[in-house]
Formats: structure tokens, C-alpha cells, sequence
């Protein structure tokens, strides 16, 4: 399935989600693009729009990160074992913990009223995390990880479209599922909007502050 753009995409979204207008939820975005889906979502049910702020850490000559890092909290890929991880912790040791010092610091300058969560946030509250898409499962590791100190009332996740591995990590994860489409290979995101082009961060913010 493709969608004109991602505003679209997330009205279709809202239509399925319009059960939740009397409930205490947020709605937590897992990307930039994510927000732009999330905002239609929010003003459908009258609730707080989020940034969940990430970044990826990246060895050294690799395309595929190995992990995601949060405001308070690290999470390595499922994708990895075990061994995979105990591995790479004797070899890149140095790597990871410079790429994660400094990412951390990036993390913090972004952290504004507009973009910071605490658990009081989230706490006992419904919990619709919402992506413009699902390449992969590293966003949704780091969902798991980050919300996982906190007690919630129920956890939804939400995409346009996702492909078949992520969608299985999100059953596992997940108390209900919205998703539209599933295929089993995707090329890019992107590919799937006809406008898909992401705003700057700064732009990103003044959604959020204006769908709030």
C-alpha cells in the first residue's frame, strides 16, 4: 500500500484508534516521520503528542546499528546474540562506549520542554507508540527497554506499515495492534509515501507544540 504522505496515513490510523478518545493515553512517537503519523492520532483523541528522542550506535565500517540509546536507557538489537553481544564488547568496547558518551551529550542538548518524558509522562496512562514504519525491530527493542520501568495501563503500537519481522517482535510485545499494511520486504519507508520528506528537528518540535 502506498499513502500520499504521512499526515494521510495517520488520519487512517485515527479512524481505527477513535475507541481511545476517553482515555487517558499518549501518544508516543518513535521517530521524526513518526511524529507527523502520531499528530493525527493525537488531535483524533484529544491527548499529549511525544518524542521518544533516539540514536543508533554504529560500528565501525557497518551499515546496520547494533543498538539504540534513550535519554536513560541502552538496548542491543534482538537481532544479536548472546554471544553476538559478549563478542562485540571485547572488541569495540571503546568504540561503543565513545560513540555512546557522545551521543548521549547529542541526546541531552535536544531535550527541551517539548521533548523530554519522564515516567510521570506515561505512568498508568494508555500508551500508543506510533512509527511512520517498521524496517526493522531496533526501535522497538528500545521501546521495550525504555517503558519497562514503568507501570503502564496498556500499550498499543501503530504504523502505516511494517514489515513481517518487526511485526512479530510487536506481538510479543504489544497489548493491541494497529497496522495497516505488512510486507515481507520493504525497500525504504520512503517508498511507501508519494511526499516523503521529513522536516528539521526544530519544525518537528513546533508540531509537537502545536498539535499540545
Amino acid at each position: 500500500m502506498y499513502y500520499k504522505d504521512r499526515p494521510s496515513a495517520g488520519k487512517l490510523l485515527a479512524d481505527k484508534l477513535a475507541g481511545y478518545a476517553k482515555q487517558s493515553c499518549v501518544v508516543l512517537s518513535l521517530s521524526p516521520g513518526g511524529v507527523i503519523v502520531g499528530a493525527q492520532i493525537a488531535m483524533r483523541l484529544h491527548c499529549h503528542l511525544m518524542l521518544l528522542l533516539t540514536e543508533n550506535i554504529i560500528l565501525p565500517g557497518e551499515y546496520d546499528p547494533i543498538g539504540g540509546l534513550t535519554a536513560s536507557s541502552f538496548s542491543y538489537s534482538d537481532d544479536l546474540t548472546e554471544a553476538d553481544i559478549d563478542e562485540i564488547k571485547g572488541e569495540f568496547h571503546n568504540v561503543i562506549d565513545a560513540q555512546r558518551m557522545t551521543k548521549q551529550h547529542k541526546l541531552n542538548r535536544l531535550i527541551t520542554s517539548e521533548t523530554k518524558i519522564t515516567p510521570n509522562d506515561l505512568r498508568d496512562k494508555v500508551i500508543i507508540a506510533v512509527s511512520d514504519g517498521f524496517m526493522d525491530t531496533l526501535p522497538l527493542d528500545v521501546l521495550e527497554d525504555f517503558i519497562k520501568p514503568i507501570r503502564i495501563k496498556r500499550l498499543i503500537i501503530a504504523a502505516p506499515l511494517t514489515n513481517v519481522k518487526a511485526l512479530d517482535k510487536m506481538h510479543l510485545l504489544a497489548d493491541e495492534l494497529v497496522v495497516i499494511d505488512v510486507r515481507e520486504d520493504m525497500i525504504s519507508v520512503n517508498h511507501h509515501y508519494e511526499e516523503n520528506k521529513i522536516p528539521s528537528f526544530k519544525d518537528i518540535v513546533k508540531i509537537i507544540r502545536n498539535t499540545a
